[in-house]
């Protein structure tokens, strides 16, 4: 197989969705079962159908060992486990919904960090179950990832933080992939990683589709811009359970629609 990232043919090693080192950061949630779900959606590809949708399902196991058995031995081993050291310091503050003075350098090092995750999540969904009924990620946008060590100029990665309800039992670790065609063949999506406190939103735009302005949910998300300066995470606004998560994660309705 190939890997998902550099592309050559070599046996394949598990990544693991959420690290090794979250265990020793949280201790107590690795020994307890945790709800861990996602949710995948895709516009009808006839007409203006309903979304055709994938849920995940309740793991019983914890958090932390969901893998991804896409990537080589070398890429786990090199830059991968290079980015893992680098991100875990400001991340774990993150996760924990504690203020963090973001860097340059942790700016490029988490927006980076959670578009690999999110696209070996992906790609292990592909190559372990049911293939999905329309691409969301092509497998262009991993390589290219590999090969610049940044995102795509197409791409945008927004950081926020989660405010869960005091009611209902919330995710601890939760990913969605959203799919919109606008016509002409062009496709957009985005697909947002959540572990607890932390949210990680990556939006890739169609070819000749305008960048900005950012959907209004987004306003008020730390927005990552290669070669700004620090940040304060997190951002004026959090993102609160319900309906201001729904509007947060999802995409419009209406098949073929540009995203707000």
């Amino acid at each position: 197989m190939d890997c998902l990232f550099c592309g050559e043919n070599r046996k394949m090693t598990k990544e693991h969705i959420l690290p090794r080192w979250m265990r020793e950061e949280f201790p107590e949630l690795a020994k307890e079962p945790v709800y861990s779900g996602s949710r995948f959606e895709y516009d009808s590809p006839a007409g203006n159908g309903p979304k055709e949708r994938i849920e995940g399902g309740r793991k019983q196991s914890g958090p932390f060992t969901s893998q991804a058995p896409v990537v080589c031995g070398s890429c786990n081993g090199g830059w991968m486990s290079g980015l893992e050291t680098a991100v875990r310091k400001p991340l774990a503050q993150m996760i924990r919904g504690l203020p963090v003075a973001l860097t340059p350098e942790h700016q490029t090092t988490v927006a980076l960090w959670s578009a690999m995750k999110l696209m070996a999540a992906y790609f292990g969904k592909h190559y372990g179950g049911k293939r999905p009924p329309l691409e969301v990620i092509g497998i262009e946008d991993p390589r290219a990832l590999y090969r610049s060590k940044t995102l795509g100029s197409r791409m945008v990665m927004t950081l926020a933080r989660y405010q869960p309800t005091s009611t209902e039992q919330e995710p601890f670790h939760n990913i969605v992939f959203e799919r919109m065609d606008h016509g002409g063949g062009k496709q957009s999506y985005q697909t947002v990683l959540k572990i607890d406190s932390f949210v990680a939103k990556l939006i890739r735009v169609a070819e000749g589709l305008p960048m900005y302005p950012l959907p209004p949910a987004l306003h008020d998300a730390v927005v990552v811009h290669p070669g700004s300066g620090p940040v304060q995470w997190p951002p004026r606004c959090d993102v609160f359970a319900g309906e201001g998560w729904e509007r947060y994660v999802y995409l419009p309705d209406e098949t073929g629609a540009q995203p707000r």
